[in-house]
């Protein structure tokens, strides 16, 4: 699958997220993190890829999981335009991907899709970040069909949804609870960088993997924010930031974020 991501669908993205990022935008803020030019936002090059893998992917072969997981890794900025190649392969589980330049010469994105485990019992023994639980409202499915309406899977929209409303409402606690740790690696108000390294994503598919647009039959959606995982490099930090969502108080599909801190 070839796909090209320009300034058109950065601006649907930054419309339905609202988030700004001149990263995305100047020259000069992008080679700070090592980019030749402004590229493109994690989770906009990620829609492209979730609906080809979901679409090109078979799920009822797993009768003993209900669950779904789908995990990338980010290995490059992805540029601005520039022409991309998307290949899928088998494996015992799902379906493994990678995204390439079209001359192959540079990796941008790798990952899999397939069944997985039900995390409650990985997170029931997390506690949450205080004053952390957000509501999502209905209204936020119709905001994200505006923009995007080839996508065909629920779940693909619950994770933009909930992310986009993590950056915007939940980035502060973030900062909050990596700044002390920062320091020690940095130094005092050092680790200004942060790089979104990893994406994953798992779900509950009996509610969010059918096809087609709109709502799933769910009512009171919101999500909370786990501590952080933090891991302390020599001139790094390694964090994990999870957010659990929940249908009527029952977890439906967890995010995780996986971020690196440089200076």
């Amino acid at each position: 699958m070839e796909l090209t991501l320009g300034q058109a669908e950065f601006d649907n993205w930054i419309r339905f997220a609202g988030k700004y990022d001149s990263n995305h935008f100047y020259v000069g803020s992008a080679r700070m993190l090592g980019a030749s030019g402004p590229f493109v936002h994690g989770m906009l090059s990620l829609l492209a890829v979730k609906q080809h893998v979901a679409q090109h992917s078979v799920i009822e072969n797993e009768p003993e999981s209900s669950w779904l997981k789908f995990r990338a890794l980010f290995r490059a900025p992805i540029p601005h335009n520039n022409a991309l190649v998307l290949t899928t392969d088998s494996y015992s589980r799902g379906l493994r991907f990678h995204v390439r330049d079209d001359a192959a010469s540079v990796e941008y994105l790798r990952g899999a899709y397939g069944f997985s485990s039900n995390p409650e019992q990985k997170i029931a023994d997390k506690p949450w970040v205080i004053n952390s639980e957000a509501q999502i409202a209905d209204q936020r499915w119709c905001d994200f069909y505006f923009f995007y309406r080839d996508v065909q899977y629920p779940w693909i929209a619950m994770n933009a949804i909930v992310f986009a409303d993590f950056i915007q409402s939940k980035v502060d606690t973030l900062r909050e609870l990596t700044i002390p740790h920062a320091n020690k690696v940095f130094g005092l108000g050092g680790g200004k960088t942060t790089i979104h390294a990893s994406h994953t994503v798992t779900f509950d598919a009996s509610l969010l993997a059918t096809h087609g647009q709109g709502k799933p039959n769910i009512e009171k959606v919101s999500y909370r924010v786990l501590e952080p995982d933090l891991i302390l490099g020599k001139n790094h930090l390694i964090c994990t930031m999870s957010l659990v969502v929940m249908a009527n108080s029952r977890t439906i599909m967890l995010i995780e974020i996986g971020l690196v801190i440089k200076n």
